[in-house]
């Protein structure tokens, strides 16, 4: 199209900035209801409204949610729900998660266990690709068929429908845009830069934002193929002001590993401070080696980012985190509880909750607690009150103070004031042995059960548009990726380790590999 134009931002170079001062200067030439503002996930359009944008809310959204309200809020069929009974109609083709977080988000999150997770997953893919179906293999075939019968019977639509539909009915958003502004292009799988460019159409301006090297989700369907179009023009941001020059240079020999011809050649300059990269004395599977390296940065008030390219990789390091009560999170993944453990809760109560009420009393000069905080938590312990204890408690108002005497008289609070916060671990119920962890965060410093982690733990992916001061990353890849790197299809591969290592500011910290024949070699 003669409007579209691209926007190259290398990481750290403030490229949703400069978006949100594209979208100053198109309001003031076009107006606020003529700009459409959109993006690939959620995540990133939470940091665009975070920018208070002079646009209304409902102008601001990912390609999937535009598509959504264009086409009137169909039914979606990929809700536990609707996954459930397509299991129980189609068990040769059970799916034992929808592996999508939301209309938000509709892309591909990770792929299922189960044949009908994985089958759903690629029939997608290849819709995305704009792939004929005269092209798909069989087994896509068949369970294409099984799944376009039961949305017509459910009267519902699934995520790439919203794509496709508004492509071939020709439907346009819900209002008339002079101008569209599309950020992280690079991860647009075929069918959405088409329904972008059809948008588009007839606007003033078209501008794709994004970088190729850090187009990490080709296995859902993107190319990384942007500003490689000499036509098209181009403006590309080159100085960094969040990678240090040890981390750039790194991370450049890293993307350096992809043959010329397939990305765009750019200026990418690092900032002015010197920065390190180091290795550690470990592997994943060994975080008791090197923890402590890790460790002197976190007692700095340094963020850390703790990366591997497959989840179960992080598994070990979750566990050893656990044992040592070492707070940790991923808020670019809150749906992770398994990477969220101290997360607190709107709709329910949650074991970071139960035992932040019990420190509650710690906390206090006389070790007391009021009704209320005693309800939350007692759950969480067994034989903690005596015969007769819970009909007095009951008697009580929740928000007051319970009288020394009468806890003296319910609860052993003599031993559990010589031992101190620890006594719950000699205490907890069955149901519970999990919050051992939340206990041992809590009695360690009870404040890190309130504040947010400066230790995020997660894949390359899940952090991509996140940054720490370090980061450490381990080697491995899955056999898929192994198998694909060995055969010099290196794209994928160095792309992912690109955006891991530029999630660092300063340090980069590179792990040992597990197993050296499915790991990258680190270069240089």
């Amino acid at each position: 199209m003669k409007n579209e134009r691209h926007l190259i931002g290398p990481p750290g170079t403030g490229k949703t900035t400069t978006l949100a001062k594209r979208v100053e200067r198109a309001v003031e030439e076009y107006g606020a209801d003529r700009i459409l503002l959109a993006s690939f996930t959620k995540a990133a359009i939470s940091e665009l409204n975070s920018r208070d944008l002079p646009i209304p809310k409902e102008q601001v959204g990912t390609i999937h949610s535009v598509a959504y309200h264009a086409l009137s809020m169909p039914k979606i069929v990929e809700t536990r729900s609707f996954m459930k009974q397509f299991s129980e109609e189609h068990p040769e083709y059970e799916i034992d998660d929808p592996t999508r977080s939301g209309v938000d988000d509709g892309y591909t999150q990770g792929v299922g266990k189960t044949e009908g997770a994985k089958l759903l997953q690629e029939y997608s893919r290849l819709r995305a690709l704009l792939r004929p179906p005269e092209t798909w293999p069989d087994s896509i075939s068949a369970f294409a068929e099984a799944w376009e019968h039961f949305k017509d019977e459910t009267m519902t639509m699934d995520f790439q429908d919203l794509i496709s539909t508004c492509l071939k009915e020709e439907i346009d958003p819900k209002f008339e845009a002079a101008i569209a502004l599309i950020d992280e292009a690079q991860d647009l799988a075929p069918a959405q830069i088409a329904l972008c460019r059809f948008w588009g159409r007839d606007m003033e301006k078209v501008i794709f934002c994004g970088d190729g090297d850090q187009c990490i989700f080709q296995f859902a369907g993107a190319k990384a193929d942007l500003g490689l179009d000499p036509a098209i023009p181009t403006h590309v941001l080159k100085q960094s002001y969040r990678v240090s020059k040890a981390v750039h240079a790194f991370s450049e020999r890293i993307i350096n590993l992809i043959p010329t011809h397939e990305r765009l050649q750019r200026e990418y300059l690092p900032t002015a401070e010197e920065g390190e990269v180091l290795h550690l004395d470990g592997s994943y599977k060994q975080p008791e080696r090197w923890i402590g390296q890790v460790q002197k940065h976190l007692d700095e008030y340094r963020t850390v980012m703790i990366l591997a390219s497959c989840s179960y990789m992080l598994n070990p390091i979750i566990e050893f985190l656990r044992r040592e009560g070492i707070p940790f999170a991923n808020s670019y993944r809150l749906t992770r509880k398994d990477w969220n453990p101290l997360a607190a809760s709107k709709r329910q109560v949650t074991a970071a909750m139960r035992v932040k009420e019990y420190m509650t009393g710690w906390r206090r000069d006389d070790l007391s607690w009021t009704g209320g905080e005693l309800n939350l938590w007692l759950p969480l312990g067994t034989g903690v009150i005596k015969r007769g204890g819970r009909d007095k408690l009951a008697q009580l108002e929740p928000g007051l103070i319970v009288p020394s005497d009468l806890l003296k008289e319910i609860m052993p609070l003599e031993a559990m004031a010589a031992q101190g916060p620890t006594w719950l671990l000699g205490h907890l119920a069955a149901a519970h042995r999990r919050t051992e962890y939340q206990v041992r965060v809590g009695a360690t410093n009870w404040a890190d059960l309130e504040t947010e982690p400066s230790l995020t733990v997660g894949t390359f992916h899940s952090v991509k548009g996140g940054e720490a001061s370090t980061v450490v990353a381990f080697p491995d890849m899955s056999p898929e990726a192994a198998k694909a790197f060995k055969e010099v299809r290196v794209g994928p591969v160095a792309r992912m380790f690109f955006v891991g290592a530029t999630r660092a500011r300063t340090t980069l910290y590179l792990g040992r590999p597990a197993n050296p024949g499915l790991s990258l070699p680190w270069p240089g």
